[in-house]
Parts: structure tokens; sequence; C-alpha cells
């Protein structure tokens, strides 16, 4: 993928379990709509890792696990691309036009 590729950072309350909760049915469905748009994808949670969990790397999605409240986040990289700046809201509703 190229340097403009558009980039997805997910910080996830937990990690999705797709056969467990309709939400993580609905974020598996976001993960590989964005896959198929040729977003990079990553996904981080300070949540324990599941044995239910959806192996997202599988999909090609970089996993990071992360600590809350933590100056290691601010400070996080992947394949050199610097994870700076981010910030975590409740909830948000976004409106993408593919």
């Amino acid at each position: 993928m190229s340097a403009t590729t558009p980039l997805l950072i997910i910080v996830g309350y937990v990690w999705p379990e797709p056969k467990s909760s309709a939400a993580g049915y609905r974020m598996l469905s976001l993960i590989q709509l964005f896959l198929a748009k040729n977003w990079r994808v990553i996904f981080a949670s300070a949540a324990e890792l599941s044995l239910h969990r959806f192996a997202l790397a599988e999909l090609g999605v970089a996993e990071h696990c992360i600590s809350l409240n933590d100056s290691s986040f601010s400070s996080s990289t992947h394949n050199g691309t610097k994870i700076a700046g981010c910030f975590v809201v409740n909830k948000i509703s976004v409106t993408i036009g593919f």
C-alpha cells in the first residue's frame, strides 16, 4: 500500500466477537468495508485478549494492546506510521460516502 493509503485506527472497548454479539458482528462488518475500500486498519484495545475474539490479523488488520491513560499510546508507531494525536470518544456517528 502506498503512503497515501487512508488509515483507520479503531480504539475498541473490547475486541470484536462477531459470534457473541451484534456489536461485534457490526464492528467486523465495518472493518471489512474499510478493507474493501483499500484502507489500512489498526484495531487497538485495552481489554484482555479473549478466546472468542475474531482474529483480525487474518484479515490484515494490525492489532495493538494498549494501556489506558498511558503516555506510550501517543508515541506508538505501526510500520513507521506514527500513531499520535489520537483521541477516544465514547460514541461517534460517521457518514462515509464511498
